[in-house]
């Protein structure tokens, strides 16, 4: 899996981006160029796993990971970043929002920031779709085949969605819809978790994050998720914890204002974790003659 990681200017995901990958990209390191980006992999560990490997003791554990590509800030109107490969290859998009008061104390404004990222992602997606319809139409007028004149149709109808700022992922495609524009990576057509960045003043105010925020709308739209991290927070605990820092927390909306869970490595610092551990107590595990160990499942 690979995760486009974006956002406006100065909202720190670059920072999230290290902390993600163990990386040490300078936040300032982006050049003029409005195509750079970085690449690194993030791990996922898993508590399960780590009990596993205490118990058989292989030679080599190897956990989960996806790609990360982090992408410079995007200004608005200034989307030419938007058009790398590599950034529209991904399987959804993780945008960081910045919901602390900048250098100057400027306040934030996290739904204005959502709403004007959602836009370049739609012109980005309008401009692809427009160039595309030339091309049909002058090509139907060589020769007109059966191919060419269903992907015209299907983008004359998502041509004025875009335009009415509807992004593709909400609007209404059958399988074969979905399978025919596979090819064109849309970027409004790929499921998309908006994270507020807070500060660690802000810390409380993430427990009610749509009411807090003004984000009710932005919660009730189709493949779109809302989230909540403080990477200066997490910056300090990766110090604390020394070469091998614990990923970041990612803490979920689960409607209404509350947070459905928190994703959290296990072992990590201020996991938080209660109760009985699914695997831990339900899974029992005793010698097996002739050597090894047997599965008892509690009933």
């Amino acid at each position: 899996m690979k995760i486009g990681l974006v956002g406006l200017p100065k909202s720190g995901k670059t920072s999230l981006f290290n902390l993600l990958t163990g990386s040490t990209v300078a936040t300032s390191s982006f050049g003029a160029s409005r195509g750079e980006m970085h690449t690194g992999v993030a791990r996922v560990p898993d508590e399960r796993v780590d009990r596993l490997t205490a118990l058989f003791k292989p030679k080599k554990t190897t956990l989960a990971t996806f790609e990360v590509v982090d992408l410079a800030g995007i200004s608005k109107g200034d989307r030419e970043g938007l058009d790398a490969r590599e950034f529209r290859n991904a399987d959804a998009l993780l945008h960081v929002v910045r919901a602390f008061p900048d250098a100057a104390g400027t306040a934030p404004h996290p739904l204005s920031d959502i709403a004007d990222l959602e836009t370049e992602l739609l012109l980005a997606d309008l401009e692809v779709v427009e160039r595309r319809l030339e091309r049909l139409e002058a090509a139907i007028k060589k020769k007109r085949s059966e191919s060419d004149v269903k992907e015209q149709a299907l983008l004359q109808r998502l041509k004025p969605a875009l335009e009415s700022e509807t992004p593709i992922r909400a609007a209404a495609l059958s399988e074969e819809d979905g399978r025919a524009l596979r090819g064109f990576t849309f970027l409004s057509q790929k499921p998309i978790l908006h994270c507020l960045n807070l500060s660690e003043k802000e810390l409380d105010r993430g427990r009610t994050l749509v009411e807090s925020f003004g984000l009710g709308d932005v919660a009730g739209r189709p493949h779109t998720g809302l989230g909540w991290v403080s990477a200066v927070i997490e910056a300090e605990v990766s110090q604390l914890v020394g070469e091998e820092p614990p990923r970041p927390a990612l803490l979920l909306h689960g409607g209404r204002g509350r947070s459905a869970g928190v994703v959290r490595p296990a072992g990590h610092p201020r996991s938080g974790c209660r109760g009985r551990h699914p695997f831990r107590h339900r899974a029992r595990f005793h010698p097996r003659r002739g050597g090894g160990l047997r599965r008892a499942d509690r009933r």
